[in-house]
């Protein structure tokens, strides 16, 4: 059953990048009688569903397009009262074995961006043969990418002469034309926020498209050594933040600290000139420092009870774009997008979404 289901599942897939790249508008599937209604390979109810070129209607749109040869999805949210010209526009990346749908669902920024008017975007990464996993699973084409997968094996159907890992950058940079041009919304505000894997795509975006991206968020995960703002393009703002009881940097940090025969921790501090002495957390913000251009001096701190947030304003010689980077500290949050909801992974509720939009809002791409 199971075998046919997935069968099923590609052959209807097939069908709709078909239709895509032929460009069908597949009008049936935007009748009434078809809307809210769970669509292959979605499996959510979807307003719209078809190509990219398709316009968008208030609500789920859900969207297909082939990216060197390989048929990727996407969902765009607008909001049920739609979106005014000129508004913004915000990537949301899932984490590792997520998809665009399920942050859809539980990432908050679909409600953040009905609240504020403006388009919330969902993107599905392509399945890599994930190594620790030893099977294939949705994972962001991120500088630590190719570390984590087999290079040899792609997904069934992928062209051989395609690059291979899948060209995210380009995906996403297709996905904000489309959404520009069908929503006319504003191309100096479109934003992305990310999660894990997404969080380390999140920055390579903020590395390699700061001339199209206004400025990125990316969460429990970063840039893992430096990487320079591509020459001849503005040095973005930057807001990265990590749980206290986050187990990927807990991990690192024990496997350090049993090496020198040191206690392992359970938690990270709040403390600011606590967190100063862990060199893994200060070699991480170091080389965000050096990649987006900015001096590692002086940095304003802000602690409460639960948070703590340290900020870098002073940019290097040569850097005239005013940038800035925030890095946030949430207290008792595990490796997990915190949306507002108190739970064992977010016992102080937490609201990702509601921390990272105003800081968007500030820096607009000049």
């Amino acid at each position: 059953m199971k075998t046919q289901l997935l069968s099923r599942r590609n052959r209807v897939f097939s069908h709709l990048i078909g239709l895509a790249l032929a460009g069908t508008c597949l009008l049936a599937h935007l009748s009434p009688a078809h809307a809210n209604q769970p669509v292959d390979p979605f499996g959510i109810p979807c307003d719209t569903v078809g190509p990219v070129g398709l316009p968008y209607a208030p609500g789920v749109n859900c969207r297909v397009m082939a990216v060197d040869g390989l048929s990727r999805r996407y969902v765009v949210w607008v909001p049920l009262a739609g979106v005014p010209a000129n508004s913004p526009a915000v990537f949301m990346l899932h984490g590792g074995s997520g998809t665009g749908e399920e942050f859809l669902q539980r990432s908050g920024w679909r409600e953040k961006a009905t609240q504020e008017g403006f388009a919330a975007i969902f993107p599905t990464a392509a399945e890599h043969f994930v190594l620790d996993k030893q099977r294939f699973s949705t994972r962001w084409n991120n500088y630590e990418l190719p570390r984590e997968i087999d290079p040899n094996r792609r997904p069934a159907g992928y062209p051989a002469t395609s690059p291979w890992p899948a060209d995210d950058v380009k995906f996403i940079r297709q996905i904000g034309e489309d959404v520009i041009q069908q929503l006319a919304t504003d191309p100096r505000r479109m934003y992305v926020a990310g999660f894990s894997s997404g969080g380390q795509m999140c920055a390579r975006l903020g590395v390699e498209l700061s001339h199209l991206i206004a400025a990125v968020a990316c969460h429990t995960s970063g840039l893992h050594q430096v990487h320079k703002t591509l020459a001849g393009q503005r040095n973005l703002s930057a807001y990265f933040s990590l749980g206290t009881r986050d187990q990927n940097a807990l991990e690192v940090i024990n496997e350090y600290l049993t090496a020198l025969g040191r206690p392992t921790i359970a938690e990270l501090p709040l403390d600011p000139t606590l967190l100063d002495q862990i060199p893994q957390i200060k070699s991480q913000m170091l080389l965000n420092f050096d990649s987006f251009n900015l001096a590692a001096t002086p940095v304003s701190k802000q602690s409460a009870a639960t948070w703590t947030e340290l900020r870098a304003q002073t940019p290097q010689a040569g850097n005239v774009d005013g940038n800035e980077l925030y890095f946030t500290f949430l207290d008792d949050v595990t490796h997990y997008y915190p949306s507002g909801t108190p739970s064992l992974k977010n016992p102080f509720g937490f609201n990702l979404p509601d921390r990272v939009w105003p800081f968007f809002a500030q820096h607009p791409r000049p």
